[in-house]
C-alpha cells in the first residue's frame, strides 16, 4: 500500500510558483475559511493550485479534515477529480483515511470512484484497509454491476485486499455485491490464499466467509503459479486454527503438491509444526504418505531439521514408515548425516528395530545431505515465492556419526579422526549405545 507523502504546509514554495500558492494551501490545512475564500475570489486559478507533490487545496482539506473549507472550494468550482503526482484524487485520500463524511461530499460532486492511481488502485481498494466497512459500503452503493472487481496492477480486487487485511465484514459485503471469489491475481492467488496466509487465529472468520459462498473442491485446492494451495500458506504461517478449518472440508487435499513436489505435510515437517503434522495426518484420507521429487517423505524433512517432537508424531502414526528416498536413504540416515541428535535419540527410542548399518544405493551408511531449508518451502514475505529446491549432495562419508572418518589401520573398522565435527559426537555416542557391540556397528574404538 503506497503511503501518503509528508504533509508540510510550512515547506517553501517550489521554484516558479507564486507565494499565494503556499498561502492557499496553508489556509486549507489550517481551516482558515475566510482567508481561503478571499484568496480564491481574488485569483480563481488558486482553487486548483498544485504544490510540489501535485496536491491541490482540496486534497489538503481532506488530509487535515477541513470539511467546511472543502465545501468552499467545491462551491467555487475546484476540480474534484484532479490527481496529484501519484495519480491519487481527493477521493483516494478520503478513502485511505477512512473519512466517510468527506467521501459523501466528494461523491455528491461526482467524484470518480473508478479512477486509478499509479498502482492502479481505486478508492475501493483503499477503503478495504479500515476495520469499519462504512467507506466500502458507501462506494458500493455508487457502483454498477461488474465494477466491484476492478483490479490493481497486481490484478488484485478489493476482495483480495479485504482477505489480506483479515476483514470478514468487508468480505461478506463484497460477496453480497457479486464480487468474484475465483479471480487470480498476478501470482495466481485467489482471495482464499490471502485469507489463509495470516498468522492470526481470527483469520478463520475470513476463511469461512469465502468458503461459505462456494465450498467447492476446486476453490479449496486452488493452486497459485507456484503450485501452492491455501493450505500450504496456512501451514507456512503455523496457523493451526486455519488449517483446522480448511481441512474440515471434505474436498481439501492435504497431499496437494506444489511446483517443487512438496505437500502441506512436507512444509509442516520442515518448519517443525508438530500439532499441525498430527492434524494433517489424521485428515489424510488418501492413506499414503507423499514423497517429493527426490523420494523424500515429510519424515525426512522433520528428521534433517532436528524436530524431535515432529518426528515423534510421525513415527507414532500407523500410516508412517521410514521409507528410503530415491538415493536409498532413510529419514534416520538424513538425521545422522545432519547431526540431528535429538531426532536420533527419538527414533532409537521409538523404533527398536532400526538398522543402523543400512546402506544407501552408493554403499554409504552416513550421507552428508544438503536438505531443503525452511526458506525454500515457505514464502518469506507476502509476495516472495520459494527459492529453487537444492537437491541432496552426492557426497558420502563413512559412518552414521556425521564426523570426518577413516579406516582404522588396526581393525579395519571406521574411526573418528581429529578433523571431525565435534558437534556431532552425541550422535556418534547414541549410535554406539544402540549397537549390540562396537563391531556390529562397524565402529572402531581405538581412537575414542
Amino acid at each position: 500500500m503506497a503511503g501518503l507523502l509528508p504533509l508540510c504546509p510550512a515547506d517553501p514554495a517550489p521554484p516558479g510558483s507564486s507565494p499565494l500558492g503556499s498561502q492557499v494551501h496553508a489556509a486549507a490545512v489550517n481551516g482558515d475559511r475566510s482567508t481561503l475564500h478571499r484568496l480564491i475570489t481574488a485569483d480563481p486559478s488558486l482553487r486548483d493550485r498544485e504544490d510540489q507533490f501535485g496536491r491541490t487545496p482540496l486534497m489538503y482539506c481532506v488530509l487535515a479534515d477541513r470539511l467546511d473549507c472543502a465545501e468552499t472550494l467545491l462551491k467555487a468550482g475546484a476540480t474534484v477529480n484532479k490527481a496529484d503526482h501519484s495519480q491519487r484524487t481527493a477521493l483516494h485520500l478520503a478513502a485511505q483515511k477512512g473519512n466517510v463524511r468527506f467521501m459523501k461530499l466528494l461523491l455528491a460532486r461526482r467524484a470518480d470512484w473508478l479512477q486509478k492511481d499509479l498502482e492502479e488502485m481505486t478508492p475501493l481498494h483503499l477503503a478495504t484497509r479500515h476495520h469499519s466497512p462504512k467507506c466500502l459500503a458507501l462506494l458500493l452503493k455508487h457502483m454498477a454491476p461488474g465494477e466491484v472487481d476492478t483490479q490493481d496492477k497486481n490484478k488484485q480486487t478489493a476482495l483480495h485486499w479485504s482477505a489480506f487485511y483479515n476483514h470478514p465484514e468487508h468480505v461478506k459485503l463484497l460477496i453480497k455485491h457479486d464480487s468474484n471469489i475465483g479471480i487470480p491475481d498476478s501470482e495466481g492467488k485467489i482471495p482464499l490464499h490471502w485469507a489463509a496466509h495470516n498468522k492470526d487465529p481470527s483469520a478463520i472468520h475470513t476463511v469461512r466467509c469465502i468458503l461459505e459462498a462456494a465450498p467447492t473442491e476446486s476453490l479449496l485446492n486452488w493452486q497459485d503459479y507456484e503450485g501452492r494451495t491455501p493450505l500450504h500458506f496456512a501451514v507456512a504461517d503455523g496457523n493451526e486454527a486455519v488449517v483446522d478449518v480448511l481441512t474440515s472440508y471434505e474436498g481439501c487435499s492435504v497431499t496437494a503438491y506444489d511446483n517443487l513436489f512438496r505437500t502441506p505435510l512436507h512444509w509442516a515437517a520442515l518448519l517443525g509444526h508438530a500439532r499441525i503434522v498430527h492434524l494433517l495426518l489424521e485428515r489424510n484420507t488418501s492413506g499414503t504418505i507423499p514423497s517429493d521429487s527426490q523420494g523424500a517423505t515429510p519424515l525426512h524433512y522433520g528428521a534433517q531439521s532436528n524436530f524431535a517432537d515432529t518426528v515423534s508424531v510421525f513415527l507414532q502414526h500407523p500410516s508412517v514408515k521410514d521409507d528410503p528416498d530415491l538415493e536409498g536413504r532413510t529419514a534416520f540416515m538424513w538425521a545422522a548425516g545432519k547431526g540431528s541428535d535429538d531426532v536420533i535419540r527419538t527414533m532409537l527410542d521409538l523404533k527398536a528395530n532400526i538398522d543402523i548399518n543400512m546402506a544407501d544405493k552408493y554403499g554409504g551408511t552416513g550421507p552428508v545431505l544438503t536438505p531443503p531449508q525452511p526458506s525454500d518451502a515457505a514464502p518469506s514475505s507476502r509476495h516472495g515465492p520459494p527459492a529453487s529446491q537444492r537437491p541432496p549432495s552426492r557426497q558420502v562419508i563413512s559412518c552414521f556419526c556425521g564426523l570426518a572418518c577413516a579406516l582404522c589401520s588396526m581393525c579395519g573398522f571406521l574411526a573418528v579422526t581429529t578433523g571431525g565435527k565435534k558437534g556431532n559426537y552425541s550422535v556418534y555416542s547414541a549410535l554406539l549405545r544402540a549397537a549390540p557391540s562396537p563391531y556390529s556397528a562397524n565402529i572402531c574404538l581405538h581412537r575414542m
